[in-house]
């Protein structure tokens, strides 16, 4: 009987992972500047592990990294990518006519630091 249960358990997790896991890793660099549908999501995949819809514990923030260096790498290697000149462009630093250098813009909300390119990009 328990090896019953034990594949019924391989097969729920297998459903899940295709389904379910595989929408969030789609998606989740769209949601990675809002903190509070990362928390959903990760409340969400708390819940599928108490409920033992999977074995393993997923956490959306680990998702997320995993996602982003998958991203980054894939636009740093494919020189046709739109936004291969945009990630790999040394950031050179402007003079201005006052002696001050350009940098990145300021911004004081933290959606805009959050951003795609903003985890991607190391802050120099």
């Amino acid at each position: 009987m328990a090896k019953k249960n034990k594949r019924k358990q391989n097969e729920i997790e297998i459903v899940f992972n295709s389904i379910i896991i595989s929408r969030i890793r789609y998606g989740i660099s769209t949601y990675g500047s809002d903190t509070r549908a990362l928390a959903k999501i990760d409340k969400f995949l708390e819940k599928c592990f108490e409920k033992r819809y999977c074995t393993k514990r997923h956490n959306a923030y680990n998702i997320l990294h995993e996602e982003d260096s998958r991203l980054a790498i894939n636009i740093v290697t494919n020189p046709n990518h739109p936004l291969h000149t945009y990630l790999t462009k040394p950031q050179k630093h402007r003079q201005t006519r006052h002696k001050f250098t350009s940098t990145k813009p300021y911004t004081k909300t933290l959606t805009y630091l959050r951003s795609f390119c903003n985890r991607v990009l190391p802050l120099k």
